[in-house]
């Protein structure tokens, strides 16, 4: 019985964790899709371009789609047993969502702030 038990705890410890890894998916590909219509927007239209708004939401996603890019591949690109590669992703990551998208976001809001 206990190794019944012990079947049953690892087929749901692997459905568990294929969800896991798919879940982020998900949200990765809304993200992207919704930085994508911006971007084209914006460049499509020539009075939006001369926004100073429309600029930094341009800013914003074209680092948005760059991050969920990342979030979408990250668990595809990790290879089993190596900690040290699983720890410069992490890091990649850490460094393309807070260092492009933190400045794009402070100019936001201190555009928003001042008119």
């Amino acid at each position: 019985m206990s190794d019944m038990a012990a079947d049953n705890e690892d087929v749901y410890y692997t459905a568990q964790s294929k969800i896991l890894a798919i879940t982020p998916k998900i949200p990765a590909l809304l993200s992207m899709a919704g930085s994508i219509y911006i971007v084209q927007n914006v460049l499509r239209h020539k009075e939006k371009r001369r926004s100073i708004y429309n600029r930094l939401m341009l800013g914003i996603s074209i680092s948005d789609i760059l991050a969920s890019h990342s979030y979408f591949l990250g668990t595809w690109l990790v290879p089993r047993g190596s900690g040290a590669h699983c720890l410069f992703r992490w890091l990649r990551l850490v460094r393309l969502r807070f260092v492009t998208l933190r400045p794009h976001n402070t100019d936001l809001l201190t555009f928003l702030s001042l008119s």
